[in-house]
């Protein structure tokens, strides 16, 4: 890689690095149990979905994802029914309470470090519509004309540099976790008290509008909300 690419590249994913949505769900996690494994899970999450996203666009599959979702056919509102069915499902049948007991309910995938890992990758995916940044950073590497290993190489070190305010913060944490801990203590406890009714409506809701837009389209012959 070129200095030519690499002064912009860095540039790019300085600015891009404070991301305040990402940032915000890292601190929630610090606050809750296991909070380092859980944060170290998140931040692989995030450079691992981001790395993809990004390669995926490199290698040119960007224009057919991005016309997969603006000319979607019935195998993909089928995929959207079932998938809204599932999240209404776990929204109804398990039990988001707050006391220790009842979240032992959750499989224990989905409280750890995997679930983590996975809220990171959703928190990208969510990012990635308005990821200028991003994109501005790809088109760089698009241009440099690098081969595979390159691309995932220049793609790697712009993520990793991505995360290193999530490391900054992890780092810090832990540095000063005892005098910060009443603090944390706190917003555990109102995640405890107001995220499991909070997390129970967000699943049913975006269930019931996935399973209703899908119904919608097959009912009407083929027009989506």
């Amino acid at each position: 890689m070129s200095l030519t690419l690499l002064a912009p590249l860095i540039g790019i994913a300085l600015v891009d690095s404070f991301n305040p949505t990402i940032i915000a769900i890292q601190v929630l996690l610090l606050a809750a149990a296991r909070p380092v494994a859980r944060t170290l899970a998140y931040l692989a999450g995030v450079f691992t979905l981001n790395t993809a996203a990004g390669f995926l666009i490199v290698a040119g599959l960007g224009a057919v994802i991005q016309d997969l979702f603006a000319n979607p056919g019935p195998v993909d509102y089928l995929i959207q029914l079932v998938l809204g069915v599932v999240l209404v499902a776990i929204g109804l049948i398990f039990r988001f309470q707050s006391d220790e007991q009842e979240t032992r309910r959750l499989p224990g995938w989905l409280t750890g470090p995997v679930g983590a890992f996975m809220l990171g990758g959703i928190a990208i995916l969510g990012e990635l519509p308005t990821a200028l940044p991003y994109l501005a950073g790809i088109e760089q590497i698009t241009r440099a004309r690098l081969d595979t290993a390159g691309n995932l190489l220049a793609l790697g070190l712009y993520n990793f540099i991505y995360c290193l305010p999530l490391v900054g913060i992890l780092a810090l944490f832990l540095a000063v976790r005892q005098r910060v801990a009443p603090i944390f203590a706190r917003i555990n406890a109102w995640m405890k008290r107001l995220g499991p009714p909070i997390t129970r409506i967000f699943l049913v809701g975006l269930g019931a509008l996935l399973v209703l837009d899908a119904l919608v389209f097959f009912a009407g012959g083929g027009a989506p909300l």
